[in-house]
């Protein structure tokens, strides 16, 4: 029978290749800190950009606007689709759409009331001048994460609905001025009387 070999010891590792083993060993919790440092920080970014993007009028502002702050990306968006013609001044906005102003809308004008929707793709216009108004009323949300309602009563028997953010007061402030608008325009104001 053949012998054996004899077993020989392992040589103790060297310090430098134990150092460097060691080095190696903690590179993963330097990746792990770092991946969790960036999935925190990324919401964060993530808002910033959202932010920005408001302030460009690329998305929609989450509060009612009134005209001095609707950024003209947004009225040119509204021109190209066709809710309110050129020349015509939008006086409050807010849009429940999340990324384009073209998903949904509620303003008024100097000329009159507008809600849209886009429904299957096709965008819906539902409008009516001061004069067409009978009444206007305010339904608030009772919460700041839920849109009050306007309802505007049509002398057709329709009814015109306008979502408003709550955010900052912004459908009181919506409303408001939209009835001061209304009231301005109302045939039986002599001041709205045609010479």
């Amino acid at each position: 029978m053949p012998e054996s070999p004899p077993i020989q010891p392992t040589p103790p590792a060297s310090p430098v290749a134990a150092t460097a083993s060691r080095k190696k060993s903690k590179a993963w919790l330097w990746w792990l800190i770092g991946g969790a440092g960036f999935v925190a920080l990324l919401p964060c970014l993530l808002m910033l950009a959202y932010g920005i993007g408001i302030e460009k009028g690329v998305f929609p502002d989450s509060a009612a606007v009134p005209e001095s702050r609707i950024n003209a990306r947004t009225l040119e968006h509204l021109r190209d689709l066709g809710v309110i013609a050129e020349g015509e001044r939008v006086l409050y906005f807010y849009s429940t759409g999340l990324i384009h102003v073209g998903e949904d809308g509620n303003l008024f004008t100097d000329r009159r009331v507008v809600s849209y929707e886009t429904v299957d793709g096709k965008l819906e216009i539902y409008q009516a001048k001061y004069d067409q108004i009978i009444h206007l009323e305010l339904v608030g949300s009772g919460g700041l994460l839920e849109d009050s309602t306007i309802i505007a009563d049509v002398q057709d028997g329709t009814q015109i609905y306008l979502l408003v953010s709550a955010e900052g007061g912004g459908d009181q402030k919506f409303f408001d001025r939209l009835d001061q608008e209304w009231r301005a325009h109302r045939p039986e104001n002599p001041a709205s009387a045609e010479p």
